[in-house]
């Protein structure tokens, strides 16, 4: 008669081998005949099943145009190895369907965004789901800058040239005292302005670890203007009030400034001598230029 398969624990006819379920083991199946005398014979063959595994994936992140460490083969470790037998793993660029790879790829950070592999892990010859790994490209952000203008001799503060940086994405500032040292501070530099001079200093912004390039900021000392005012001729009490502005011979420079005349703190535009006889009638001339410096030029007093 035909033979009879059979398997399990206890032993039973079986007439088909489901391999679910049973990785990592072993099945000894065993085939009997029993020929027309009613005498038997047996054989056994045994399946080893192997298990099917997932790897282990960690994504991994880098900055625009960044260098990678190397291929992503180190940000996949094995689920399982059914003892000593090799591994492979199998690279694929689509979730589903595709040609595989056994060759990592490494990733190009030329681009910014988010690109996805899939990988599975093969032990005997079983070659288990593929799972993903994601290679996050983040973007370089720059602060934007404007120049910090100041006359000679003004007060100034670091906070000044810090408020003069805006940026980009909420980041954190690093200064830079040119375009290519490699030591940064938190803050801004000290300034001074005891010489006129324009003195360039660079900025990053970091986001997400990741610094953008540098950009530069100025901050610019200008020169005080030159000022001349000649002497006022002497004058009597019961003389007439002289105009300022032509009566007096001043002048400052650079050209296309303003200039404003003072006495005792206050504006004026005219000089009446009537009830000054004796005082020290002074008179300042303030020269503001375009750069908004001014400098302050006061006159001999005319004596009354």
């Amino acid at each position: 008669t035909g033979g009879v398969f059979s398997y399990g624990t206890p032993l039973a006819t079986q007439t088909s081998f489901d391999p679910t379920g049973k990785g990592g083991t072993s099945t000894t199946i065993t085939y009997e005949v029993t020929d027309a005398k009613a005498c038997k014979n047996s054989t056994t063959q045994t399946i080893a099943v192997s298990s099917t595994y997932t790897p282990n994936t960690t994504a991994i992140s880098y900055c625009k145009d960044e260098t990678p460490i190397g291929d992503l083969s180190s940000q996949v470790s094995a689920e399982g190895t059914e003892g000593a037998n090799p591994i492979t793993y199998t690279w694929y660029t689509v979730a589903t369907g595709g040609v595989g790879s056994t060759t990592a790829p490494t990733a190009t950070t030329t681009t910014t965004g988010e690109t996805s592999y899939w990988i599975t892990e093969t032990v005997l010859g079983c070659e288990g789901p593929r799972v993903q790994l994601d290679v996050i490209v983040k973007d370089l952000v720059s602060p934007t800058t404007a120049t910090l203008e100041k006359c000679k001799n003004a007060s100034v503060t670091s906070a000044e040239l810090e408020a003069k940086v805006t940026k980009a994405n909420g980041g954190t500032i690093k200064w830079y005292a040119d375009a290519t040292t490699t030591t940064s501070s938190a803050t801004a530099p000290s300034l001074s302005t005891g010489t006129a001079v324009t003195t360039s200093y660079f900025i990053t912004e970091t986001v997400a670890s990741c610094e953008g390039p540098r950009v530069q900021i100025d901050f610019i000392v200008n020169d005080l203007p030159t000022v001349t005012f000649d002497p006022l001729a002497d004058m009597c009490d019961a003389d007439l009030a002289i105009t300022l502005s032509t009566d007096a011979t001043v002048s400052g420079t650079p050209l296309g400034g303003t200039g404003v005349f003072s006495m005792g703190g206050s504006t004026v535009t005219s000089f009446d001598p009537s009830g000054k006889a004796g005082l020290p009638n002074t008179i300042t001339y303030t020269y503001t230029d375009l750069n908004t410096c001014c400098l302050l030029y006061t006159s001999p007093s005319p004596r009354d």
